[in-house]
């Protein structure tokens, strides 16, 4: 994937390091506005892919989200396995930097 391609993620897969502060009347909200039908923008997710460790692995690829938290929160009340995403392709350095010790690589 190149950076800024809008495609379809599973939620399973998408690491939200920072807990958000939900507003309840906006997750409704959004919640009923999906249920209707109402298209939403995608989310940002940062994609790092990392090289394979040992020979015969495949690389290793993380996705994380620091916005969107709304979007993702109706998403996952309404049972939905996946969310529309714009993938941005970054370092692990940059990933390390934000998150320090918790960073998983």
């Amino acid at each position: 994937m190149s950076n800024g391609r809008v495609c379809t993620v599973p939620l399973r897969i998408i690491n939200r390091p920072i807990m958000p502060e939900i507003d309840e009347e906006k997750v409704t909200t959004f919640m009923e506005d999906m249920e209707a039908g109402d298209d939403f923008p995608p989310i940002e997710v940062l994609r790092v892919v990392l090289p394979p460790v040992d020979d015969g692995e495949i690389e290793r690829r993380y996705y994380f989200s620091f916005g969107g938290c709304h979007r993702y929160e109706a998403c996952q009340r309404l049972g939905r396995s996946s969310i529309k995403c714009k993938i941005i392709d970054v370092q692990g350095h940059i990933i390390r930097q934000h998150l320090g010790a918790s960073c998983p690589f």
